[in-house]
């Protein structure tokens, strides 16, 4: 072949390559959706990015909705940022607004930069988590989201405008793709395993005289065979015996001891789970 062609040959390839690390290069700061309760205090939100090149500072600007959640600070030391030279935040709750400025290798005697003190580059880097308290008592949705114009973080009067983005090791700073993310609001279904009645042998619901009768009929008769072994335990002693079908009868018909936790009334999980016995097969009423 041609050394010129060759030559040419290469540079375009070379090309090429570049414009598609180019055009597949990601630099973004996004945070996963969410889901938190209302009222509730102390939460705590990953704040992530994505970036093609080291970094040696970073500056986020946030917006959320003030009537729904309160921003209370960023934690950097539980994330890359933990070795900053300088980790600034600023939130205006009235605005629904938070700003973020950071700096790593910075020596500030020598006033110049250690470049071996960077981030570097990578995909699902955490600078640290986002704090923050629900303060609305309904369920509802609410977005937060990465904004740039926002006011800034570098003087007392925020007078200077605050954008998302980095600066590599040249000095040269790099935008970040913006995101935003979806915060669910929402109770907290608790699922109990294993719950069940304590006495309840038929797990319909109630305690009645048939569940004495299926508990004499699994232990002698052979001719039942109980879902949830653990409710025909009716004093929790780990076996099932004469005494349980006994006490079930007993509490019903005389007002004697009620069954142990978890009880008659409420589903729960067996507080002795360490016997032999166990509920394979939950009642669907719990």
């Amino acid at each position: 072949m041609n050394t010129k062609l060759f030559n040419t040959f290469g540079l375009v390839v070379c090309a090429v390559l570049c414009l598609s690390l180019s055009l597949n290069a990601a630099d973004r700061v996004y945070m996963a959706d969410a889901t938190a309760e209302p009222s509730s205090n102390d939460n705590t939100l990953p704040v992530m990015v994505e970036i093609d090149q080291n970094a040696t500072g970073f500056q986020l600007a946030i917006k959320y909705d003030p009537a729904l959640i309160e921003i209370t600070g960023f934690d950097g030391s539980t994330g890359a940022l933990s070795e900053a030279q300088w980790l600034g935040t600023w939130i205006s709750q009235a605005d629904g607004e938070l700003t973020i400025g950071a700096v790593l290798g910075l020596d500030a005697e020598a006033e110049e930069f250690n470049f071996n003190e960077v981030i570097e580059a990578g995909a699902d880097i955490k600078l640290g988590d986002l704090s923050y308290n629900v303060t609305t008592d309904q369920e509802t949705t609410t977005e937060i989201a990465f904004q740039n114009s926002l006011p800034g973080i570098l003087s007392s009067d925020r007078a200077l405008d605050t954008f998302n983005l980095y600066t590599d090791v040249d000095g040269a700073t790099v935008d970040l793709d913006l995101s935003t993310m979806t915060l669910t609001i929402e109770e907290e279904i608790i699922v109990v395993p294993d719950g069940f009645r304590r006495g309840d042998v038929d797990s319909n619901g109630a305690l009645e005289i048939t569940d004495a009768i299926n508990n004499l009929s699994y232990q002698f008769l052979g001719t039942y065979s109980p879902a949830c072994f653990d409710a025909c335990d009716f004093d929790d002693n780990g076996k099932i015996e004469l005494t349980d079908p006994i006490g079930n009868l007993s509490h019903q018909f005389l007002g004697m001891a009620p069954p142990a936790p978890p009880g008659k009334d409420v589903c729960g999980p067996d507080p002795t789970d360490d016997d032999e016995l166990d509920c394979a097969d939950p009642p669907s009423n719990c």
